[in-house]
């Protein structure tokens, strides 16, 4: 037997010694949960009897595992170290939320908290695969783990994910055709994880081991100054300090790296290393309790099963004792019956209109005739104790009526509510196992993306609302700037969870509602926000129209964002005349007030004015013509208003005179001189 394949049979020996005791009792909770809830020694002394199986438990199960499905933990990427930065760490957010995408992590996440919720525990995994058939891209993905018996991890372990196990061990069968496709040089022989007993040959399955364990390397941790009075860190394992540094610091350290094998009966089939510091396989555990020094994983339903029990006998008892009971006899002295036999065989099975007797005689006495001997089945009680039981089942599990759906004695919302959140809070630590879960998995995933993302190419980012996007990686762009460097800095990772982006919107489009009925001036001042939130067809059209009907100073946006940059520019210098012009007015306007000027000051009023009014045109009209229609409103008050015109059109040529000589209108044209029949 090969070294490595008889530590991973010894590992497996240890682990399956420490699981025992979870590994039976997730294998009882699975079959009860499937509806196998009747004893096989009951169901011995029970006999014909009727053995009802009135399965309670799923429900509760489902409660725990679709609230967490209807607050989806999400990953978030935040910067740690001065290398690291915010739009990097959005990225990663991002790259994080594609792969959850891409592997249909919601799907592993459910199952793992389904396996936890359902027989203790479950577990998740990250993996790598090529992006397709015809790249040497890999790419990481996320899955759970479908037989949660197959998997064993590092008994020593005692970190809340088994973030710190050295090694853990993953059994699978494939068919032995598929076997001796893939390895065709080597022996079908099964890995059996006993080390007390020899390797089982194959027969039409074969079973094989992914052992992952820590390859652990003891070096010395440098800081050193370089001549030119940089300081750098390295391993001493990794490179040699040179004679030109001056060593600042330096100390012991271990380096942690898995290495992944496939594992047969009797040798390592494949060998690869796995480029990260964590253990692929996380964990999601139900109830984590030690008991005599014995770790023990417990579902949601463990102290129920009893109370199910008692539900299935006393629902059968009362089947039983209402529609299966016997019917009661008729009582009646010998002779009695002879020759009216028949009729009174089928007294109890069908309805007669009268029965006959033979009277008789007893001790020399006329026998009374034959009556029934009454029995009444204790239903009532029967029925208490089903109820009873039902009530236990509840306890158990900590889910109540509210919870479940069922008409209590509250009757606000805030009553029910808060009914409801009793039995969310009594087993919300499901849910935050499974977060713990998922935090490990994105601390494998961003620990690992600078590694297998190395090179320059375009990933995959999904946003917070779903929106798919791509994104450039390791690459150096043409201005000299570089895109995305993924292997710098240290990012931190932690899982926030809450309603998913559509619940978030739903419920913030019902108290949009509920705030326009007790202020409908918000309505008119948001009405196109509202509709944008709303999941139907057309909302989006809708709401840009009656974004139009909306004031521009409560919208507070520019409506200019297809004006090019050069009309841009033309409408900023127009607003500067503009406000030149204004403060004139306003001048002019004072000195009217003090009666300082008479008909003349007017009149330059109203010039100023037709000016304002000019340049006001000029930026209502589409840039391209403002120049134009400049200086043919000028010419025209030229023309038309005489002195004062004549004077005030100097004044707007000199105000608009940066704009006049260095501007070109924005069709790309240039400048147009003015000819005979166009002297404008």
């Amino acid at each position: 037997m090969d070294d490595v394949v008889k530590e991973a049979t010894e590992n497996l020996t240890a682990a399956r010694q420490a699981m025992a005791y979870n590994h039976t009792h997730f294998k009882d909770d699975m079959r009860f949960l499937a509806g196998d809830q009747w004893p096989a020694g009951v169901m011995d002394l029970w006999g014909d009897r009727p053995a009802l199986t009135i399965n309670r438990l799923p429900q509760f199960v489902h409660q725990i595992t679709n609230e967490q499905r209807q607050n989806r933990p999400a990953i978030k990427v935040s910067p740690v170290d001065d290398g690291a930065d915010v739009a990097t760490a959005k990225l990663l957010q991002g790259m994080v939320r594609g792969i959850e995408y891409a592997s249909n992590a919601d799907g592993a996440y459910d199952m793992g908290l389904d396996y936890a919720a359902s027989g203790g525990f479950g577990y998740l995994r990250v993996d790598t695969a090529y992006e397709d058939a015809y790249t040497f891209n890999q790419v990481l993905r996320i899955s759970a783990c479908p037989n949660p018996l197959d998997v064993y991890l590092d008994p020593t372990a005692t970190g809340l994910v088994a973030e710190d196990a050295d090694w853990g061990v993953v059994l699978y069968t494939v068919p032995r055709a598929t076997y001796l496709k893939q390895y065709k040089e080597t022996d079908a022989v099964s890995f059996t994880g006993d080390i007390s007993g020899l390797p089982t040959g194959a027969g039409e399955t074969v079973t094989l081991a992914e052992y992952i364990y820590a390859d652990e390397t003891d070096t010395h941790l440098i800081m050193a100054k370089r001549p030119d009075g940089s300081v750098i860190t390295f391993l001493e394992s990794t490179r040699k300090p040179t004679g030109d540094m001056q060593i600042l610091q330096k100390r012991r350290t271990t380096i942690r790296q898995f290495k992944r094998c496939i594992l047969n009966g009797d040798e390592v089939l494949e060998e690869t290393d796995w480029q990260s510091q964590y253990l692929p396989i996380v964990p999601v555990y139900g109830v984590r309790r030690l008991v005599d020094g014995e770790v023990r994983y417990e579902s949601a339903i463990r102290h129920a099963l009893d109370s199910q029990r008692m539900y299935n006998y006393w629902a059968s008892a009362e089947t039983e004792s209402i529609a299966l009971a016997p019917k009661a006899p008729f009582i009646g002295a010998m002779g009695q019956f002879e020759g009216f036999e028949a009729q009174w065989q089928q007294a109890n099975r069908r309805p007669t209109p009268y029965l006959e007797y033979k009277p008789t005689t007893a001790s020399g006495q006329l026998a009374p005739p034959p009556q029934r001997n009454a029995y009444a089945p204790p239903i009532g009680a029967i029925s208490q104790a089903r109820s009873h039981s039902a009530e236990d089942l509840k306890a158990t599990t900590g889910i109540y009526d509210a919870a479940l759906g069922s008409a209590g004695p509250e009757r606000t919302g805030r009553a029910i509510l808060a009914r409801q959140q009793q039995s969310t809070t009594s087993n919300f630590h499901f849910a935050d196992n499974l977060s713990r879960a998922i935090t490990q998995v994105g601390k494998i995933l961003v620990d690992m993306i600078p590694v297998i993302y190395d090179t320059e190419r375009t990933v995959q980012i999904v946003g917070d609302d779903g929106t798919v996007a791509s994104e450039t990686v390791n690459a150096v762009l043409g201005d000299g700037k570089q895109a995305y460097m993924l292997g710098t800095g240290r990012y931190d990772v932690r899982v926030e969870t809450g309603p998913s982006y559509a619940t978030k919107r739903q419920e913030s489009v019902a108290a949009m509602l509920e705030l326009t009925q007790a202020y409908p001036r918000v309505a008119e001042i948001s009405g196109d926000l509202i509709v944008k939130s709303m999941d139907w067809p057309m909302a989006q059209e809708i709401a840009d129209r009656l974004k139009r009907t909306i004031p521009p100073e409560v919208v507070g946006e520019s409506d200019d964002k297809d004006i090019s940059p050069k009309a841009k520019t033309m409408l900023a210098q127009a607003q500067q005349a503009i406000q030149q012009l204004t403060e004139q007015l306003n001048a002019a306007t004072d000195d009217l007030r003090t009666k300082r000027i008479e008909t003349e000051s007017r009149e330059e009023i109203a010039a100023m004015k037709a000016k304002v009014d000019i340049l006001t045109t000029l930026m209502s009209n589409d840039a391209q013509d403002s120049r134009h229609l400049l200086m043919a409103e000028l010419k025209r008050l030229e023309l038309g208003q005489g002195e004062k015109g004549q004077e005030g059109a100097p004044e707007a040529e000199e105000a608009l005179a940066p704009m006049m000589q260095t501007q070109t209108p924005p069709n790309g044209i240039g400048d147009v001189q003015p000819t005979e029949d166009n002297p404008e």
